[in-house]
């Protein structure tokens, strides 16, 4: 070998060398998902399609996303992980920013400060000047007016005696307990204003009657949630991560999406204990999506539950009586107590 090659040989030695010290000083992207979860003991959920997952250990969930350098801790703190990046079908970190990661996840809360359901948000809908739906019936040849204000103010207040006697750790709060008129957008403001300090959460669940306007026929209970393709603003100006606004829509958006996930587990759960309770007399119209006011301002889980239909004669008739309404009342509190024991039962996160 001549002295030209072997020159030309150590320049790339040496480039090579230099290229291998300047990757490790900018991390690159070193340490795959996979390793993480192992070496962590966490519970991974990861979404292909949005690039996005979560970390799930003890009590802490670390959120994460391709093409982001940063990661959010339990929805509400950033942390700095240098850029995630996917190759072919390899999500990877930097070794920093994976030991970032594992530092966090290894913190674990004590059984004493896991996350729970710390407060919940009964919100009977209408109430005083407003009178929601009005059903008109004759029942036993006397002519009854049925208020859907008047109905949903007496579960809610069954609902909150129920809650209070059997979770007297929780702090149970109702928007109204009297027939008196509140503003819409006051409903979910109160809710917001309420909110317990972390590491708890709150539900929020508004409760209504229906009424088709000259049709006696449609029946039934439903639950709605807000549509998936439509986005809270469940953040403030400040919370940020490092301050940096630009990102406060990724942010907003990772939060949003945890939300989302627990409204649609609540409605199933509250689905599920009215069909146990009334599902023999009233029809289950499932899960639906629309965008409700107080659903769609209130920045924690939250459900709008409809429980009949006051313009079906048969349904009304029903409502009006309370043995009918004790049942209801015990399909709502059923569901809630089952989101309870499904947030809590592990340590601190749902799974």
């Amino acid at each position: 070998m001549n002295r030209k090659m072997l020159c030309l040989r150590d320049a790339r030695v040496v480039t090579l060398v230099v290229v291998l010290v300047l990757t490790a000083a900018v991390g690159f992207p070193d340490k795959d998902l996979m390793d993480i979860r192992r070496e962590t003991g966490a519970i991974l959920e990861w979404d292909p399609w949005s690039q996005k997952g979560v970390f799930l250990k003890d009590g802490i969930a670390l959120a994460f996303r391709v093409g982001l350098s940063w990661a959010v801790i339990d929805y509400d703190q950033s942390l700095d992980i240098g850029m995630v990046t996917r190759e072919g079908g390899s999500v990877r970190f930097t070794d920093e920013g994976a030991a970032r990661i594992s530092a966090v996840l290894g913190e674990s809360r004590s059984a004493g400060v896991s996350q729970r359901v710390g407060t919940i948000m009964i919100d009977p809908g209408h109430g005083g000047r407003d009178p929601g739906a009005v059903g008109e019936h004759v029942f036993d040849g006397k002519r009854v007016v049925v208020l859907e204000k008047d109905i949903v103010l007496d579960i809610g207040k069954r609902l909150y005696a129920m809650l209070t006697d059997n979770f007297p750790d929780k702090r149970i709060l109702m928007t109204r307990d009297q027939d008196v008129f509140i503003k819409l957008e006051e409903r979910p403001a109160m809710a917001n204003a309420a909110f317990p300090e972390d590491p708890d959460i709150m539900l929020f669940v508004s409760i209504h009657a229906n009424s088709v306007a000259f049709r006696t026929k449609p029946s039934g209970f439903e639950v709605w949630v807000l549509p998936k393709e439509e986005e809270r603003n469940v953040l403030s100006d400040a919370t940020t991560p490092s301050g940096d606004r630009d990102t406060k829509p990724i942010f907003n958006a990772m939060l949003d999406e945890q939300i989302s996930r627990e409204s649609v587990v609540l409605a199933d759960g509250i689905l599920d204990g009215l069909e146990v309770h009334v599902g023999d007399r009233s029809p289950n119209r499932g899960m639906l999506e629309e965008s409700w006011f107080v659903v769609r301002h209130a920045r924690m889980p939250a459900v709008l539950v409809e429980v009949g239909f006051i313009s079906n004669p048969t349904e009304a008739r029903r409502l009006i009586r309370p043995a009918y309404l004790n049942d209801i009342t015990h399909g709502i509190y059923d569901g809630l107590s089952e989101f309870i024991r499904w947030f809590e039962s592990s340590p601190g996160l749902a799974q």
